[in-house]
């Protein structure tokens, strides 16, 4: 119990605090279900408040659709919870991240096995979707290989759109470099249009788990690479061209 009842004995609830600049926690909640509820991601609503994103295994924002619901909740500054919305397929589905769409809502991406935002290319695909500040989905795309395709960091673009990066096994924006994981890092307009997408690795696995804006338009990836000895080893940036 670390903001209130656990809801989901013995699975997970997710927790949200807030803490002031001296350390001091403001506030503390705790929400979920009978299952096992994750919170995975954060972003600023742009009036103090947060957006959190995760996924949920019962009805947390609503009926619960499969093996593994996406939520997506907004928060203002003071713990109140102002909306939450639930979202999937009869199959498994899972937000990993979060990103200010720089109009007071939010982009928010992860991964299904099913038909999210589109027909499923593959095992896991990556989705996409935009979200108002009041809740309202403004629209969701789906995008993947014949392969494993996940998303795990978002970034503002500068221009309304996002960047979004992951790992793919198969040929997402290109071949292959390996008998594994490649990064995978796209960007999209506000409207939800792929502008374009780059694939790059080396013959093991290779992931981007992190993204930021690099102040002049483009953006700066970070990941892992698993080498030969089994270590995980350096991490690596991109500015793309």
């Amino acid at each position: 119990d670390l903001g209130g009842p656990n809801a989901g004995t013995p699975w997970t609830d997710a927790f949200l605090a807030r803490y002031s600049a001296a350390g001091n926690r403001l506030w503390i909640r705790q929400f979920g279900t009978s299952g096992t509820d994750k919170a995975r991601a954060l972003a600023p609503d742009d009036t103090g408040g947060a957006m959190v994103a995760g996924y949920t295994g019962g009805s947390l924002g609503g009926a619960y659709a499969g093996r593994g619901d996406v939520f997506l909740a907004r928060y203002d500054s003071a713990g109140n919870q102002l909306w939450i919305r639930q979202f999937g397929t009869d199959r498994t589905d899972k937000a990993f991240a979060l990103a200010p769409d720089g109009a007071g809502g939010v982009m928010i991406a992860g991964e299904t096995t099913g038909s999210l935002g589109g027909p499923s290319a593959g095992f896991w695909d990556v989705f996409l979707a935009r979200y108002d500040s009041a809740g309202n989905q403004l629209w969701i795309s789906q995008f993947g290989s014949s392969s494993t395709d996940v998303a795990r960091a978002l970034a503002p673009d500068g221009a309304g759109g996002v960047m979004v990066a992951g790992w793919t096994d198969g040929g997402l924006g290109g071949p292959n470099a390996g008998d594994s994981a490649d990064v995978f890092l796209a960007r999209y307009d506000s409207a939800g249009n792929e502008l374009w997408i780059r694939q790059f690795g080396t013959r093991g696995w290779d992931e981007a788990t992190g993204l930021t804006p690099d102040g002049a338009g483009g953006v700066i990836v970070t990941g892992r690479i698993y080498v030969s000895t089994g270590v995980w080893g350096t991490r690596v940036t991109l500015t793309p061209s």
